[in-house]
């Protein structure tokens, strides 16, 4: 069976810079346009607290709120713990190789038991001949680790990007490009077509 697709629009903000000896501080808004890109279909705030433990990885603890708007009916509510790790890889065709390591414990409404997460996104950045400018490509998968009401354990979803990244200054990046979202649900397989644009200003 062929997968239901949509067309969609995603922005996201973040705010990411050093608030004490060690202590690192982001902020990131997320709205995901959906029904192509005619409404607001998600609203997601994460806030996170890090700590460098060498020049090239970081250790993070975050609080996530995810507001999932419905057409009809209750909207969606969910809140997360989440435990990253970031780590700076290296160099691989030129260009930087990082690693974003993620595992979320899911706290749904109408949901009594908590849904743990587990996502692994691997970045490439490779700059261009341009100043400033750079291909961008990144994937994610999303494992669910147990059972419950509203999750299957198993891989949840892949989102997968390709687009470009500027440098608009010395302190802010912008990133735009084409973001797929495929998503393995119980009625069916669903992927999103976006267009996907990421501000981000680091102090």
């Amino acid at each position: 069976m062929a997968a239901t697709e949509d067309i969609q629009g995603w922005s996201t903000a973040s705010l990411t810079g050093k608030i004490a000896d060690g202590v690192l501080g982001s902020a990131e808004v997320v709205e995901r346009f959906t029904n192509d890109a005619s409404r607001l279909g998600q609203l997601e705030v994460r806030t996170q607290i890090g700590h460098p433990v060498s020049k090239n990885v970081t250790l993070w603890l975050g609080y996530v709120h995810v507001v999932t708007y419905a057409r009809t009916g209750r909207d969606g509510i969910e809140d997360q713990a989440v435990q990253q790790i970031s780590w700076n890889m290296g160099k691989l065709l030129g260009g930087s190789l990082s690693s974003r390591t993620r595992l979320e414990q899911r706290f749904q409404r109408g949901v009594t038991d908590v849904a743990v997460r587990f996502r692994e996104q691997v970045k490439l950045v490779i700059p261009l001949k341009k100043k400033g400018l750079s291909t961008v490509l990144w994937v994610e998968p999303f494992v669910s680790l147990n059972r419950t009401s509203a999750a299957r354990p198993g891989i949840d979803q892949v989102r997968s990007f390709a687009g470009l990244g500027f440098k608009l200054s010395k302190h802010a990046d912008l990133e735009a490009g084409y973001l797929n979202q495929y998503l393995d649900r119980a009625n069916g397989d669903f992927s999103n077509h976006a267009l996907s644009v990421s501000l981000g200003y680091k102090f």
